[in-house]
């Protein structure tokens, strides 16, 4: 989840009209109608008649006046916009006929400064604002003109052209039923390949209806760490220490350096204790927070509150304010993290909560807080958010009055029928149990397969998944449902239509998603309107479709299963990697959507439609093109392993590279570029190890140490990865002796960032044979996984850029899934790596004090190569001794054995075997098992073979593989 950086909102909405007279704006190109203001008039009304001059003439070519008082004496019409508004509260509205005159109005707030249309500084704020006038001039030019707002600048707005404007009359009061708030966060507006001006966004978020009234929720808990943890580093943060007091924090995490919200960590980015949550237990911390929010409720702030993270706002200033007869409430959430107290209180109270799920222990403390600040300001309330542990309603939980909670769903992903299940069912008992007792609102997620590339599989270029019928489908369930609120993450370059229908029904239930949608096409595209219309609904039923599903991730009921394997069942991203993407996007079914690309390129006429067509063209469909192209070489990047390196434990060096023989250390293969092509550099890496460190020496005959170059363009990255892509860790050494090192962990999809001490010793020198760069690192700071550790070397230089095995894309950490393999020997097989086949049957992974990590593989003796492991396919060929760790509760009966060996299932050959007396091995110890050496190359299958002869008492318990390289 993200914090928010800028709000866009979106909503319009189509009536029909009944018969009633006409009344002409512009007639023949000229003006009969003037704009009028009161002479004090809001900034609502302000803007507003400021867009209606403008979009008035864009239609017909004429500017209507804008006066302020009285309209001029030959006027034929007066088109008033503010005032008048007796009765209308919230963000109500009215248009209004009567002779001459059309009222457009509304509730506004009182904010009367001076608004500059040029200057987007000036327009009415989107957040804690009544704009009721200027959504009065949106209606009156949707519904009475035929102006529509889809996209971000003019070239988005549809409208008919023509030098006569005659509306027809039909008065109308409106209120949006979402009044809490109604906001879209534009998750790539950093990284779209559309830029848009300070100004097209501000107007686009007025135009699409955006505000924020009350309720709205965020990570926030903040300011309890810096009053009582410790001393920020931020100045404006530190004096708001006022003594440490760690009952408050959640307990289970010290020295461990949990991963903390980086909102918090900066300000302690070395304290390995910082707890990542509160103790929800603690009263003395339910007291705190009821004081933040009475704190706040009087208008007041807190160093590290809401809107002040850095403590820069004047104490007495009002950043949370109340909205008229509106419900007022402070948000209070927990840093995006993880780590919720493990304390004997916590514990007790709520035993049916768990890793998974701590709902009752979170919402508890909620209430709490809620009713202490009741006690004495029973108008404050709390709002939280339930998000994914915390999604489940608490059934232990009875929630005071003044508590608002929002709701946090990954709708994208419930074209998969598990998660659509497990989502919508928590959904479901919430708006039972509390949709009528209190504002229940929504934070949504309308992310597609982008969003998974980006985040979860190294950002290749996918098929794309659009899907806005659904959204339509879901959003009026929502809003029939009754929530208050919404809030959606989308990434608009992709997904603008699904935001834009959402907005649309949020702003007004009552509409029509398939009305709203057929406008569209028409309107933007159209003669070629049918035919992305067709585009669209083919990639819809390809995306929202199971029909490609593997069968595995249907079949558990309980469990959200994809492409990154288990999903926790309320954050089901990660379900769509190239595999299953490329099976959704067929190169049928991209033929056919690129003949309609075609196709709508010879039917768009006036040049905004070839804009929006070349949006979709540019943003979407040159993304898919090119993905399809990269998908065949990723298939063929499949079929050739990551490097390997490998090489034997040598003497301890304490930690001085320098000590190593690097003449005995093995070399890597010959480095290439990041797609494998052959260059004409030639860098080279050697490593060696001993019990404590890993040490690596590296050469390249070129240094570019005359030229100037920054660090991040003439340098050695160096990625350690712990096993899959995250957490990752990045060393990066100049020439000239700068050095960067960053980890990298990724938290519910968001990507955390920061610097770290890996313990690195380096020896860089440079001179007329290159650059030379000896290091070394303890083995405990790095991701160690049985004796193996994946790596990547990568070498960044003004003539390209070089690695060491092929990553094959630009971006090196989006490359870490290819990252190759050191093998530090004797090597370690640990037996959560071992296969186990027909699981809880005949094979299971089990506690066992007596194995060397208190965990062992059990084996059904009558039903052997129940457990096995395999070889991975980088593994270096060559001859290795095979030793096994293993037990056996078999009696140990004369002659009773069972085979222990090597299987290739290319070949469909066994490698090699040995005989293993059951009487070797009998009894409650484990013994170490010589095997004896092997020819071995990966993609071979070490097994574990059944007893000689079945009998009742047959287990079977493996600690552990070592393989040692043979002489």
């Amino acid at each position: 989840m993200k914090t928010m950086q800028a709000w866009i909102l979106a909503g319009t909405l189509l009536l029909p009209f009944g018969l009633s007279a006409d009344m002409t704006l512009v007639r023949d190109g000229k003006p009969e109608a003037a704009i009028v203001l009161e002479e004090k008039p809001t900034a609502s009304a302000q803007m507003g008649a400021f867009e209606l001059q403008h979009n008035i003439r864009l239609i017909t070519g004429a500017t209507l006046p804008i006066v302020r008082g009285e309209a001029p004496k030959d006027t034929l019409v007066t088109i008033r916009v503010g005032g008048e508004n007796q009765g209308l509260t919230g963000e109500a509205n009215r248009i209004q006929f009567s002779k001459n005159k059309i009222l457009l109005t509304g509730n506004d707030s009182a904010d009367y400064k001076t608004v500059n249309y040029k200057n987007h500084a000036t327009f009415p704020p989107i957040n804690f604002s009544f704009k009721g006038s200027l959504y009065a001039v949106y209606d009156f030019l949707e519904h009475y003109c035929g102006v529509h707002f889809y996209y971000m600048d003019e070239s988005g707005t549809t409208f008919k052209e023509r030098k006569t404007l005659t509306i027809r009359e039909k008065d109308r009061t409106f209120t949006p039923p979402l009044d809490a708030f109604r906001v879209i966060y534009d998750d790539d507006s950093q990284i779209s390949k559309f830029r848009f001006s300070p100004r097209d966004r501000a107007l686009w978020q007025l135009r699409w209806r955006l505000n924020d009234t009350y309720g709205m929720t965020s990570h926030n808990q903040y300011s309890i760490f810096f009053a009582h943890w410790d001393k920020a580093k931020d100045p404006n943060l530190a004096s708001a220490f006022k003594g440490k007091n760690e009952a408050l924090f959640a307990k289970g995490f010290k020295g461990k350096s949990y991963h903390s919200d980086s909102t918090v960590r900066k300000h302690y980015p070395n304290d390995p204790d910082l707890p990542p949550q509160l103790c929800y237990s603690n009263p003395d911390a339910v007291k705190y927070y009821a004081n933040e929010v009475i704190t706040y409720f009087k208008g007041g702030n807190v160093p590290g509150g809401w809107l002040n993270p850095n403590g820069s706002a004047p104490a007495g200033k009002t950043l949370l304010p109340r909205m008229g007869d509106k419900p007022w409430f402070y948000p209070i959430q927990g840093g995006d993290t993880g780590g919720h107290c493990l304390c004997a209180d916590c514990k007790k109270r709520f035993p049916q909560d768990n890793r998974e799920n701590i709902s009752n222990n979170k919402f508890q403390f909620i209430a709490d807080v809620a009713r202490e600040a009741a006690k004495t300001h029973p108008a404050a309330g709390v709002s939280s958010l339930a998000y994914i542990q915390t999604l489940d309603y608490p059934d232990g939980v009875v929630f005071p009055d003044n508590v608002s909670v929002q709701l946090c769903l990954p709708v994208y992903s419930w074209w998969h029928p598990v998660a659509y299940e497990k989502q919508f069912s928590a959904y479901r008992k919430w708006m039972e149990k509390e949709g009528k007792k209190r504002p229940i609102t929504l934070w949504t997620y309308l992310f597609s397969t982008y969003w998974d590339s980006r985040f979860h599989f190294g950002k290749y270029k996918p098929f794309p998944g659009l899907y806005p019928w659904k959204t339509g489908e879901i959003f009026q369930m929502f809003t029939r449902d009754g929530v208050r609120g919404w809030f959606t993450e989308v990434e608009l370059q992709y997904n603008h239509l699904e935001a834009y229908v959402a907005a649309k029904i949020c702003y007004d239930p009552s509409l029509d998603p398939n009305r709203i949608l057929e406008d569209y096409f028409t309107e933007y595209y159209g003669d070629a309107g049918p035919v992305m219309k067709e585009f669209y609904k083919e990639i819809e039923n390809a995306y929202w479709s199971t029909k490609n599903c593997p069968a595995a991730w249907l079949q558990n009921e309980k469990e959200v299963i994809g492409s990154k394997g288990r999903r926790h069942p309320y954050w089901t991203t990660g379900l769509i990697g190239p595999d299953y993407n490329w099976k959704i996007g067929s190169p049928e079914r991209v033929k056919k959507l690129n003949d309609l690309i075609e196709k709508a390129k010879t039917l768009v006429k006036t040049p905004n439609e070839k804009i929006r067509l070349q949006r979709i063209i540019d943003g979407i469909w040159k993304n898919t093109l090119e993905g399809q192209r990269e998908y065949e070489l990723l298939k063929i990047r499949k079929t050739q392993p990551p490097r390997s390196l490998s090489f034997n434990r040598g003497k301890d060096a304490g930690g001085d590279p320098e000590k190593i023989d690097w003449s005995q250390a093995p070399a890597t293969a010959e480095w290439v570029g990041l797609s494998g092509e052959k260059t004409a550099n030639a860098c080279s890496m050697r490593a060696a190890a001993d019990s404590e460190y890993l040490y690596l020496n590296f050469h390249d005959p070129k240094a570019y140490a005359g030229t100037p170059l920054s660090i991040w363009q003439n340098d050695l990255e160096i990625f350690f990865a712990d096993g899959g892509k995250y957490p990752v860790l990045q060393l990066a050494f100049s020439p000239k002796g700068e050095k960067v090192f960053y980890r990298y962990r990724m938290v519910n999809d968001s990507q955390k960032t920061d610097e770290f001490d890996p313990g690195v010793k380096v020896i860089s020198r440079t001179d007329e044979k290159g650059w030379s760069l000896l290091l070394s690192v303890p083995l405990k700071n790095l991701p160690v996984r049985n004796s193996a550790l994946r790596a990547n070397f990568l070498r960044t230089t003004p003539d390209g850029n070089l690695c060491w095995t092929p990553i094959y894309i630009g971006s090196y950490l989006g490359g870490i899934d290819m990252a190759g393999t050191l093998e530090i020997f004797p090597l370690t097989i640990q037996e959560t790596a071992f296969a186990c086949y027909r699981k809880g049957v005949d094979s299971a992974l089990v506690d066992d004090p007596a194995a060397s990590d208190g965990k062992a593989a059990e084996m059904n003796g009558n039903a052997g190569w129940s457990v096995s492991y395999t070889l991975p396919e980088n593994f270096q060929e060559g001859k290795y001794r095979i030793f096994a760790c293993l037990r056996s509760e078999a009696a140990p009966e004369p002659d009773l054995s069972h085979n222990l060996g090597v299987y290739d299932s290319k070949t469909k050959k066994t490698v090699g075997f040995k005989k293993v007396m059951v009487a070797d091995i009998a009894g409650k110890e484990y013994k170490t098992i010589d095997l004896g050496v092997f020819p071995l190359k990966g993609g071979q299958l070490f097994f574990v073979g059944g007893l000689n002869k079945k009998i009742p008492v047959n287990k079977i318990y493996i600690d552990f593989l070592r393989f040692e390289k043979a002489e």
